[in-house]
């Protein structure tokens, strides 16, 4: 009975997985599989690039398709910096200029470039001030060994300035610790290699097979995994729910300024930050070049009411240190009075709905503190 029986599963399972994969290559790849490839724009717009690892095409114009956050405008300039529209951009000017540097909330993802902080920074000085030309060389996944070699790339090439504004995030401590490093044989940022053994590498390979070769098999995997382990990025969630996964220790980018334990999981993190922001500092100091670091809060730290947070001590600190200006703007949305209610009142009317990324109505209030704080 018992080899009976095992004959009968061992029969079953490679008869399904033999369906699942006949199923896979011949019907879901040619006549299921969305073959629009949507995302074809973001990597086109986004470039690699042999120095500072990535940028943007020049004078590019790109519909960006977000799924359920919408579509955006991609739009750059001559330098490959996010803009209101193609223009050349003069590597020497008589204006004053300001560039902006960070990483997806400084470029302002999933929004037009008008709608962003930078944007309504630009308008601004452009209409009350047009002797000051602003320029965005944020863009997404940056941290501070990208921002100090992509200034200093640019500085080489002749691009001149008189102001940089550092909008850090708190992301950057994760990116510097884990994702990059720098290769000193061809003087480039490189994305750090992960060691095949992990876990986590062997299951994220383990994913991509089975989407690719056993879909079926996927989708049930997929199926059981967002039932019993959500994430924020899975449709079916509410606001609610996302709000609770993203400040929750299951979610830990930005933990480390709340958790001791990822905090001294990121400690190098730290370090290769500060290194970096002091290089950047120095270098603009050799240059004659204004430096201005801003802080902001992301979604835990509202919610937790984190107002002293670690983000704010360590580059307060640093900026004192340095004597660099430094703004902080965790007060616009961190209050120790909010209660529940308020404080996910607050986060859905500011950030982007199931993202943990600032809206239009944040990136205004962001814009219109920063013109009030900001000396140029």
């Amino acid at each position: 009975n018992f080899k009976k029986f095992s004959f009968i599963i061992l029969t079953f399972s490679f008869s399904y997985f033999l369906s699942d994969l006949i199923f896979t290559k011949i019907f879901y790849d040619n006549f299921f599989k969305d073959n629009s490839k949507k995302n074809n724009n973001i990597e086109n717009v986004r470039i690699a690039h042999p120095i500072f690892h990535h940028h943007a095409k020049k004078n590019s114009i790109q519909i960006e398709d977000h799924g359920v956050r919408g579509t955006s405008k991609f739009i750059t300039n001559s330098l490959g910096f996010k803009d209101r529209e193609n223009r050349e951009i003069d590597y020497k000017t008589k204006k004053k200029r300001i560039i902006f540097l960070g990483d997806s909330f400084t470029e302002g993802i999933f929004l037009n470039y008008e709608e962003t902080f930078v944007g309504i920074i630009d308008n601004y000085f452009r209409s009350e001030n047009p002797s000051i030309e602003v320029l965005n060389a944020g863009l997404s996944s940056y941290s501070p060994i990208i921002y100090y070699h992509k200034i200093k790339y640019f500085l080489k090439e002749g691009l001149k300035f008189d102001h940089l504004v550092v909008f850090i995030d708190i992301s950057d401590i994760e990116n510097e610790a884990i994702h990059y490093e720098y290769n000193e044989k061809d003087n480039s940022v490189k994305t750090k290699k992960v060691e095949e053994s992990s876990f986590l590498s062997r299951y994220a390979y383990l994913v991509r097979f089975l989407n690719k070769n056993l879909y079926l098999t996927y989708v049930v995997l997929d199926s059981f995994h967002n039932k019993f382990f959500p994430t924020p990025h899975q449709k079916h969630l509410t606001q609610e729910q996302f709000i609770k996964y993203t400040v929750s220790n299951r979610y830990i980018r930005d933990k480390w300024t709340i958790n001791d334990s990822v905090f001294a999981k990121y400690k190098l993190g730290i370090k290769k930050s500060l290194e970096n922001m002091l290089l950047l500092k120095d270098l603009c100091k050799e240059n004659d070049i204004k430096f201005t670091i801003v802080v902001y809060p992301w979604i835990s730290q509202i919610f937790h009411k984190h107002v002293n947070s670690k983000q704010v001590n360590i580059w307060k600190n640093f900026s004192e240190k340095n004597k660099n200006q430094f703004i902080n703007l965790f007060p616009l949305f961190v209050n120790d009075n909010d209660d529940k209610k308020q404080i996910n009142d607050k986060i859905k009317k500011y950030f982007i709905p199931f993202d943990v990324h600032y809206n239009a109505q944040g990136n205004k209030i962001i814009a219109e503190s920063f013109l009030k704080l900001f000396k140029y």
